[in-house]
């Protein structure tokens, strides 16, 4: 329509055609608050007609993402889809005589969305201007020439709010930016209409030393409302505020109030009290005063004290209606009918709400004809309010007057077609005017409009006298007697599932949003009396429509249990062995929004673990029309086929072997047979939904802009207005992991950057997008498929493996920089091994679809675990040992932020600990951390020192010290991975650090490595190991490297790895075992004697045992 500047008779949409409608817009308000969906793009076309050129000011307002053009020019653009912008405006045009096309094109967002327009006359006179709808299919005539032969230029938009009072503010603050009360007043101009710039106005003046209390009064209702702090920092904002207005003005009425009320919710009533009694003492009977203690008194279930209150503020203030509402709901508790009645009729003059409220009381006392006729002025006013209409035609239905209901709420389905709420009235009304017909029609309308609505479907199913769903459903008594049990069963079985079946009815009551029904059918056989306890308890889906639910004895006998609401599961009653657990239930899947089109079922496993399967079936029908597509893993399927206009598709599967878990393994869906059917957009399609969750949230505020530059100031390489890209990214990455602290995953969405930044919790990958985005660096974020995930394709959209977030930084050059900020302090522009080379996607943004892109192979992380021990030995076998651990890379920061979250008294404890179980009791003289500190920068090495006495790790012998194999930070690979002889599903390698060793045994004079050890070498497809044992001088050195690959590991292949693991842990686990010459007598001689050495008796030592201290993974 910006285009044509006319609206066809029809358009298409991608949910099907679209049809022009009028609405009326009372007071120039037109509100979407009654369509279904959010996100939608509306067009608003309308003609003002213009009686006398002149200067005219437009008054607009909305929350939406908003574009308006007013003949072939645009004259506004509202970014309300990419965040916070102002909500209303004025605009100065200049407008020839004539009628001018307006077309507005509104995306609604998460808001009620809408439009709000006034034409002004800019002198202020009453303005030559009317609205029409008339004619708005052709396009508008050109405007009247002014004067004869002179063509008059088209409407001009000024581009600037119309200057007044804000003129004067932004004179005094060029001429002196610290005029707090010019900044105030902007302020306070401003608040309604751009809370941002009212931000930045508000804080202007309170840093200037601005010493009035209504500066901070402000501050307080400000903070209180502002969507940029968490709700409990709006109420402490507010607070401190508070406190601040009373300091400069202790007689301030208002601050007094708002204090009471927050302590009064909040419990602390004794503080409400001193509060209200200052306030009283100033204006005792002020209406807020009363309206406060009453609701003081109320708190504290006082509710004749409350209510003395407030008649006394109704006899005082009677055109206060607050107090009125106040009174009508006490007068009720107090069942005074008479006392009620006159509350409620002086509510009638209380504007809308108060009429609605006279209605609704009127009604209460069952006065439903007076209730009807006092709503029926409201829906005049606004005859497209749905909330009037569909309370009116309740009030009609109550009273057996269905014909009259349908002729209000008539109008309303032609403003409102895409309501379902609206259509199930109707259809309901229909029905009680015994218009059955009428009343099937707008059901299954209501039902197209809302397929998701489980309850409509069912209500409708019954009414119609038709299964809810049974196409492929089984006879289960009848399956029961036929079914055939393992015999025996496997060892460690404790059930049996006789029966799995699903069938699945895809319905399209709207073809472009589908619905799955599905019904679940299983029958569980006990063989155990663990079976018993696994089995007594049944969980169904919470919206489950219940066919059959029972136990089912021997004998044929059935055992139903109690079908209680607001349960997570469900007890059987009466089960033993033997008996078998019957579940029969229907579930509604869907619809997928607009943004995800098609549908998919969930997986269904032919095979599971711990329990047999006698019989596993699947039925699955879909129109035609929709399509029916199969994703198969590890087992081969039919392909669907044509019945009736429908294609099916069906599997059977018997007598399947149950699969027993095992350590290590890789997903299970990577080797567990398992189909799920569809149809529709593929893995990539979760861009677009994670993308519109997204919008918004990484919007940069004014706090935001302000960290930002802050970050520039504190860590920048060089000045900012000279910083480049890389630069400023490091610097607001830094900054970042100084404000968000701990554990923080980088896809938890749920926060927006601003709160982020004020809690210090939360996606550092969101606070860091904002804060460059504020410095105009782009930058988009990546759902990465990490190595762990199931490698194999798919066919339709899976939450489960784009699990790994990430921020793709654009740099001015072309380049691209991956940032990963799931762990703090990570290293800058580094991957992580299991993510690179991985694929991924390019979340959606407005304007921008998603895509799907691959992860660079470099610059890969260089993660290492480093330990040198330097081990002083004596000739009795006292040790003292001097030890430094270093991590880099990603290891160090996992470490870091494990070390910062234990107690800094607790850490020694945790380091004598690990280091005992290496080398036996010791003595911890020295411990030292270096780069855990919070100030720690991204990227730095974390490392510790340590000293210790070991008294009882070496064994000394007759000549010989042997020191035990296996305790020098062995991998111990063989009990990690290695849990028997076979295994029947892959096993995972995901090890991303590399272990490195130096132990150098300095030895006293005389003694010597006993015998020569053989070096070993490793290149295996599993990984890489070295160890040698040299000797250096008086010195006895020990290298080992162990590198492990990132490699499934499928069960032919186990064997090998197994061999590996055994002969990391042969190298790891050999003795060192010292000479040691024999003491001289004292007639010089040496006393020879016999060397008895205690083997095959090592002391273990967990694979880096700090991290499992911290309760971090290897």
């Amino acid at each position: 329509p910006e285009e044509t500047r006319r609206l066809e008779a029809r358009y298409e949409g991608p949910a099907g055609p679209i049809v022009p409608r009028a609405l009326p817009t009372p007071g120039g308000a037109l509100s979407l608050e009654y369509e279904p969906s959010v996100g939608d793009v509306y067009y608003a076309v309308v003609d003002l007609v213009v009686d006398e050129a002149g200067e005219y000011l437009l008054w607009w307002a909305s929350e939406s993402d908003l574009r308006l053009w007013i003949g072939d020019r645009k004259v506004l653009r509202r970014r309300g889809v990419y965040g916070r912008a102002p909500r209303e405006g004025f605009l100065s045009l200049r407008l020839p005589a004539g009628r001018h096309r307006v077309v507005a094109r509104i995306i609604r967002g998460a808001t009620d969305g809408g439009l709000y327009l006034r034409l002004l006359d800019a002198n202020g006179r009453p303005a030559p201007v009317r609205w029409s709808v008339e004619g708005l299919d052709q396009p508008p005539p050109p405007p009247a020439p002014s004067r004869e032969g002179e063509t008059p230029p088209p409407p001009v938009a000024a581009g600037t709010p119309v200057r007044g009072t804000l003129a004067w503010v932004e004179a005094a603050l060029h001429t002196d930016p610290t005029d707090g009360l010019a900044a105030w007043i902007g302020a306070l101009l401003q608040k309604d209409r751009d809370r941002d710039h009212a931000r930045f106005l508000l804080d202007q003046a309170l840093d200037s030393g601005a010493k009035f209390a209504l500066a901070w009064w402000t501050e307080s209702e400000f903070s209180g409302g502002d969507p940029a702090l968490p709700p409990q920092h709006r109420v402490n904002r507010r607070l401190q505020a508070l406190e601040k207005v009373l300091a400069l003005d202790p007689e301030h009425l208002l601050a007094r109030l708002v204090l009471a009320a927050v302590a009064t919710r909040q419990g602390r009533y004794e503080e409400a009290e001193a509060h209200l009694a200052e306030a009283a003492s100033q204006a005792p009977h002020a209406v807020a005063v009363l309206q406060a203690r009453a609701d003081l008194a109320r708190a504290q279930d006082l509710s004749v004290v409350a209510r003395r209150y407030l008649e006394e503020a109704a006899a005082a203030h009677p055109e206060a209606c607050t107090v009125w509402d106040s009174l009508l709901s006490a007068r009720r508790q107090d069942e005074d009918l008479r006392g009620s009645d006159e509350a409620a009729k002086q509510l009638e003059a209380c504007g809308r709400q108060g009429r609605l409220a006279y209605a609704e009381h009127l009604a209460e006392r069952g006065r439903l004809a007076e209730a009807t006729e006092a709503l029926r002025p409201l829906l005049e006013v606004d005859p497209a309010s749905l909330r009037y209409g569909l309370r009116i035609a309740d009030l009609l239905g109550r009273q057996d007057r269905a014909a009259e209901a349908i002729e209000i709420l008539r109008p309303l389905a032609s403003f409102w077609p895409r309501n379902p709420t609206l259509a199930v009235r109707l259809g309901q009304l229909h029905a009680d005017a015994g218009r059955d017909a009428e009343a099937r029609t707008w059901r299954h309308r209501a039902l197209a409009l809302d397929p998701g609505d489980f309850a409509l479907r069912r209500a409708l199913a019954f009414k119609e006298g038709v299964p809810l769903h049974d196409h492929g459903a089984l006879d289960l008594e009848k399956e029961i007697e036929q079914a055939q049990t393992l015999d025996p069963a496997p060892e460690g079985t404790d059930a049996v599932l006789l029966i799995d079946h699903a069938t699945v009815d895809v319905r399209a009551d709207d073809p472009h949003r589908p619905v799955i029904l599905e019904r679940v059918q299983t029958v569980t056989r006990v063989l155990t009396k663990d079976g018993v306890d696994q089995e007594g308890e049944v969980h169904l889906p919470e919206e489950a429509e219940v066919v059959a639910l029972y136990v089912r004895k021997p004998d044929g006998r059935r055992l139903e249990p109690e079908l209680l609401g607001g349960k997570e599961s469900i007890s059987l009653v009466g089960l033993e062995i033997g008996d078998d657990v019957v579940t029969d239930y229907i579930v509604s899947r869907g619809p997928r929004t607009l943004g995800l089109p098609g549908w998919a079922t969930s997986p269904f496993y032919v095979r599971v673990f711990g329990m047999p399967l006698v019989r596993s079936s699947y039925v699955a029908r879909a129109p035609k029309a929709l399509g029916l597509e199969v994703e198969a893993h590890n087992l081969k399927v039919r392909p669907p086929t044509e019945e009736a206009g429908s294609l099916v598709f069906r599997h059977r599967v018997a007598h399947a072997t149950p699969l027993f878990r095992e350590k290590n393994s890789v997903d299970a869906d990577e080797f567990l047979p398992w189909f799920r059917v569809g149809a529709g957009v593929g893995p990539e399609g979760y861009a677009a939904v994670w993308g519109d969750y997204l919008v918004g949230r990484a919007w940069p505020s004014p706090a935001v802009h302000a960290f930002a530059q802050a970050a520039l100031r504190e860590f920048g390489e060089a000045p900012p207005a000279g910083a480049d890209a890389l630069a400023k990214v490091r610097a607001v990455a830094r900054a970042v992991d100084g404000v968000v602290r701990g554990d923080a995953p980088s896809n938890r969405f749920g926060d927006r950057a601003e709160h982020i930044l004020e809690r210090g919790r939360g996606s550092r990958l969101l606070l860091t997008r904002a804060a460059l985005s504020a410095l105009g660096i782009p930058s988009r974020i990546a759902l990465v498929r990490p190595f762990q995930a199931d490698p194999n394709p798919r066919r339709f959209p899976a939450g489960d493996l784009y699990t790994y977030a990430m921020l793709r930084v654009d740099l001015p050059d072309g380049s691209h920089l991956w940032l990963d900020q799931n762990v703090r302090t990570a290293p800058i522009g580094k991957l992580r091994r299991i993510v690179a080379g991985q694929p991924a996607l390019l979340l959606a943004e407005p304007g921008v679809p998603g895509e799907r892109v691959t992860v660079p192979r470099d610059p890969v992380s260089q993660d290492e675990k480093q330990v040198r021990v330097v081990f002083d030995v004596a000739r009795d076998g006292r040790v003292q040992g001097t030890g430094e651990e270093r991590y880099t890379g990603f290891a160090a920061a996992l470490l870091r932020t494990g070390i910062e979250q234990v107690p800094a008294d607790r850490r020694r404890q945790v380091v004598e600990t690990g280091l005992a179980r290496a080398f036996g009791p010791i003595t911890l003289t020295a411990l030292d951390f270096d780069g855990g500190s919070n100030e720690a920068a991204p990227g730095e090495p974390f490392a510790f020192r340590y000293r210790f006495d070991a008294r009882a790790w070496a064994r000394p012998g007759e000549g010989v010290l042997e020191i035990p194999g296996g305790t020098l930070f062995p991998a111990q690979l063989s009990k990690e991975l290695i849990t028997g002889s076979e295994r029947t599903t892959p096993l995972l390698l995901a090890e991303e650090s590399a272990q490195r060793l130096e132990a150098r045994f300095h030895l006293p004079e005389g003694m010597h490595l006993l015998e020569p050890e053989p070096e070993v070498n490793l290149e295996t497809e599993f990984g890489t190991f070295h160890r040698r044992v040299r000797t250096e001088g008086a010195e006895v050195v020990v290298e080992e490297f162990l590198r492990l690959n990132l490699v499934r590991v499928p069960p032919e292949r186990y064997g090998a790895l197994a061999r590996f693991c055994g002969a990391v842990d042969a190298a790891q686990g050999r003795a060192l075992r010292f000479a040691v010459p024999a003491p001289k007598d004292k007639a010089g001689s040496v006393s020879r004697g016999t060397v008895s050495v205690r083997r095959g008796v090592t002391a273990r030592a967990p694979t880096a045992w700090l991290a499992g201290a911290m309760g971090l993974s290897r």
